[in-house]
């Protein structure tokens, strides 16, 4: 099988469902409710707007080799406190 493959970190940006993280501290935040932080806010997570994953798929596309494998990053690392 010719393949290649992506792999990316933590997506946001619009139409992302509720119940993922960032929708999910929006809503409670603007319903007056606390935020619920899972690990006391210290997981780290990589996140990536989905225009710039978008972006990065393509790149991976128009100019990617069959049989490789790709990482999509943003470097930006958080904790889910900040």
């Amino acid at each position: 099988v010719k393949a290649t493959i992506s792999n990316c970190s933590n997506n946001y940006g619009p139409y992302q469902h509720i119940e993922k993280f960032i929708p999910r501290q929006i809503t409670n935040i603007l319903s007056g409710i606390k935020p619920k932080l899972y690990g006391e806010g210290k997981n780290v997570r990589d996140w990536i707007h989905t225009n710039d994953h978008s972006s990065g798929v393509w790149t991976i596309l128009t100019k990617g080799q069959i049989g490789e494998t790709y990482l999509i990053g943003a470097d930006g690392e958080k904790n889910n406190k900040e």
